[in-house]
């Protein structure tokens, strides 16, 4: 289970705060992987590449969850809400 807050605006993430009950490992990443999300657009295309940048450059692992993951999370509250 993952869970974000985030700062929106103009389209954009400007803050981020991930949790949940997952693991990462490192464990510290994970304050870097919310740092490289700042400024990425609502778009699921480009959280996921940035996602997969973050783990590809950093070295780190999350087993079960996918980047596709942590899109949908991001995205899931924004979306319901433009139903609504």
């Amino acid at each position: 289970m993952i869970r974000t807050a985030e700062e929106i605006a103009e389209g954009r993430i400007e803050d981020i705060a991930i949790s949940g009950d997952f693991q990462f490992y490192p464990k510290e990443g994970l304050s870097g992987l919310e740092g490289s999300l700042e400024k990425v657009s609502l778009d699921e295309k480009k959280i996921i590449e940035r996602v997969e940048t973050f783990y590809e450059e950093k070295g780190v692992e999350s087993p079960g969850v996918e980047s596709k993951d942590f899109a949908t999370t991001i995205l899931n509250p924004i979306q319901t809400s433009k139903r609504d």
